[in-house]
């Protein structure tokens, strides 16, 4: 006759289960990445090129760092993809690893507050929303995990969600204000919308201090506003991209164009493939996310405190949304569809997946009738939604693999550019950016330079 399970084995069990499941999207990423990883510089990796061969020279300096790249202040990344160079003589492995490691730690971010929350109301339970924040943080339609450059988006979404965690934390301390505010800088200095993350989180840390003695909070709240001040007006100070009247003001002579944009970056988490779709569901989950912070405040009674973590992020990803706009749209409501915006875009997506589960977790049964029905509806087909995009990404993945691996051989044997898929040939048309790749002996000419080409394994 078998033992009865301890309380302990009971809980054991379930939990096991959630990480288990966690971590099949992270697995199929890493497989992913593994099958059609392709070491060749891809699309920004050139841009940087120049300021590579500045620091061989001894010639990088200060100016180089700081010059505005469009009109993000990327000090961060740029530190980074110079280490590469010298490190690792640009191999993409590492800054691919980057990448994966980065949404790791985003998981880990949510995963904390997670538990943080379940603590808070004292259900346990709510690990079981994981698995479909692993889905969203780790979906293959973020194009993002194959392009080294691309670690922007991660290091901005890491720190921008790290800050708010910080000052969020119950009985919040100086040390909590002094982490939130290097993880402000390095969101900040990785990409633009970071900026957003200065006032919102003076509100959080307003909210958050109430509890500590006047002076303390007084003192932590000029601290934050002193340094905010200073980031904001230095970033800001001298950047090209506030002269260009013409640009800046687009979005507000075909507002539109520009509500269209915001709609379409908000929804292409779950319908990358045309704007109108995405335009539809950005709009639609903008009011459900509305509607579910309502209900869980009014009708579920549920503290502020516990709330306005996710509510923070979510304010996060429709912020980034409205500035993209402004610099974007621009270009037309397709831009707004770019992988790499998926990233800080499903934040608002997690943050209504977290809602909907406190809702299904916090009603009474039965939970197939009524609203509790359309929440778990809602859940399972934004989960669905995501998880289908993640699989329909890998024939673009291998496609891109493929492309990649007929670029790297024209960079190993230089034939006719006509062999060179179309989106690499005005890469390699920079005479100059290839002769600093060679002299340097870089990415694909390290060592010997020479070689066959990596194929997709």
């Amino acid at each position: 006759m078998s033992k009865p399970l301890t309380l302990s084995e009971r809980h054991l069990t379930p939990r096991c289960a959630v990480w288990g499941l966690s971590l099949l999207p992270l697995g199929l990423l890493v497989g992913v990445l593994w099958r059609y990883y392709v070491d060749v510089p891809t699309w920004d990796c050139w841009w940087i090129l120049p300021l590579v061969e500045r620091s061989f020279q001894g010639t990088f300096g200060i100016r180089d760092l700081w010059h505005p790249v469009i009109e993000h202040r990327l000090v961060v990344p740029i530190l980074l993809f110079l280490a590469w160079a010298h490190w690792t003589r640009w191999n993409t492995a590492y800054q691919i690893a980057l990448n994966v490691l980065l949404g790791l730690g985003i998981f880990l971010v949510l995963a904390i507050q997670i538990r943080r929350t379940a603590q808070a109301l004292g259900i346990p339970r709510l690990t079981w929303v994981l698995p479909a924040i692993s889905l969203t943080v780790f979906a293959l339609h973020q194009y993002n995990w194959l392009v080294g450059t691309y670690c922007v988006y991660y290091l901005n979404t890491l720190g921008a969600l790290a800050t708010i965690v910080l000052l969020t934390t119950p009985g919040i301390r100086w040390h909590h204000v002094m982490a939130a505010l290097l993880f402000g800088g390095l969101a900040t200095y990785s990409f633009a919308n970071g900026l957003l993350l200065w006032p919102l989180g003076w509100l959080l840390l307003f909210w958050g201090s109430s509890s500590l003695r006047a002076p303390t909070r007084r003192r932590m709240l000029a601290v934050w506003v002193g340094v905010g001040i200073l980031v904001t007006g230095t970033y800001l100070a001298g950047n090209p991209f506030l002269t260009q009247r013409a640009l800046l003001w687009t979005w507000w002579q075909l507002p539109g164009r520009y509500v269209a944009y915001v709609g379409a970056f908000l929804g292409a988490p779950l319908f990358p493939s045309h704007w109108l779709g995405a335009f539809f569901l950005g709009v639609l989950g903008l009011g459900l996310w509305g509607v579910a912070v309502w209900r869980l405040r009014v009708s579920h009674r549920l503290p502020g405190f516990v709330l306005l973590p996710y509510v923070a992020m979510g304010l996060y990803a429709i912020g980034s949304a409205t500035l993209a706009g402004i610099g974007r749209s621009r270009l037309g409501v397709t831009q707004a569809l770019r992988c790499s915006y998926v990233t800080v875009a499903s934040l608002l997506w997690l943050t209504l997946l977290v809602f909907l589960a406190l809702h299904l977790q916090r009603s009474r049964p039965p939970l197939f009738r009524g609203r509790h029905a359309v929440a778990l509806a809602l859940f399972l087909g934004i989960t669905s939604a995501i998880g289908g995009n993640s699989l329909w990404a890998i024939p673009q993945i291998r496609q891109y693999a493929q492309e990649a691996a007929q670029a790297r051989a024209w960079l190993l044997s230089p034939t006719q550019m006509a062999s060179v898929p179309p989106p690499w040939q005005q890469l390699f048309h920079s005479a100059e950016r290839l002769e600093i790749l060679r002299r340097r002996r870089l990415s694909v000419f390290r060592g010997s330079g020479q070689g066959a080409a990596m194929a997709p394994r």
